[in-house]
This record gives C-alpha cells, structure tokens and sequence, in this order.
C-alpha cells in the first residue's frame, strides 16, 4: 500500500509516474519568413523524479482533459434520443422509438471509452499513452512547487522531453 501523491489516499491499485526537471537557459525567437516566427528553447535538463498516482485521480484527470469532447459526442446523441422521442410520441412505445434510443445509449458508452481512452471500472487501469501521459502530468503539478523552491523551472512528461532532445 502506497499514499497517493495526489489525494493523499492509501492503496496499492496506481502506478509511479516520472517527470524530467531542469532549467531554462534562454530563449530565442526567430522570424521565419511569410507570416511565421520560430521559437526555440535552451534546457538543462537536471534529473527525473517520480510520483505515485492512484488509478483514481488518473481516472479523473482524463475525464477532465476530455470533457469538451464528450460534450460534442454528447450533442449528436441527443439526434437518436430526440428521434425516439418523436416517435414515441406519435405511436406510444414503438420498434423505432426503442431502437433510437438503445443507439443513443450505444453513443454514449462508446463516446464514454474512446474519448478517455480507458474503462470505467474497479478493474485496474490499462496504461495507454493517454493515460501514462495524465499520470505524468498529475505528478508534476504536484510537485512543481517543490521543484521551483529548488530553483528548476521547467517540468517535462517523457512525451514533452523526447520532443525537446529530438530537436
């Protein structure tokens, strides 16, 4: 059983998410021509920490990244549920009214899962890259502060490093 960086809560179902930290050097911005400035940023990347994340707050961090796409998936949803309700209205409980909303119901479910790329369940979370990204996340913010009493000033998930060292 290990405590939650986050919410403070004992439990053994998370996962140990690292960060980069370092400093930044300086910044240069470069026009590039047509309407177009390019800019790039000197790190010294100083180390990696960790944070232990329960599957609860990564639950909730992807809920909240997705939520402006659950509201659009949540509009063309209503278009069944408005159609069954026209037809149940005209004809009482019928195979079109039942249909369109089960497909509406479908809608849902499968927005529910493709837009927060994990199952809503007790069952542990599988770790995608949405997820290992969300935890990373959460575990930085967390602790920024510290890291900035420290004099370090920039905080990377592994997706964010990798972008910077290709470059």
């Amino acid at each position: 059983m290990i405590q939650c960086a986050h919410c403070g809560r004992t439990t053994d179902k998370g996962a140990s998410y690292s960060f980069y930290y370092g400093k930044r050097l300086r910044k240069k911005t470069e026009w590039t021509g047509e309407d177009r400035f390019t800019t790039t940023h000197y790190l010294d990347i100083a180390g990696s920490d960790s944070a232990f994340i329960c599957d609860d707050c990564v639950k909730r961090q992807i809920l909240r990244q997705s939520l402006p796409g659950v509201v659009g998936w949540l509009l063309i949803a209503l278009i069944p549920l408005y159609l069954a309700g026209v037809s149940y209205n005209r004809e009482g409980v019928t195979v079109w009214s039942i249909a369109f909303f089960a497909l509406a119901i479908f809608i849902v479910l499968m927005l529910i899962r493709e837009q927060t790329g994990i199952r809503m369940s007790s069952q542990p979370v599988q770790y995608t890259p949405n997820v290992e990204e969300a935890g990373q996340q959460l575990a930085l913010n967390r602790r920024k502060v510290e890291f900035n009493q420290l004099g370090y000033d920039t905080l990377l998930t592994y997706r964010e490093y990798n972008h910077m060292k290709r470059k």
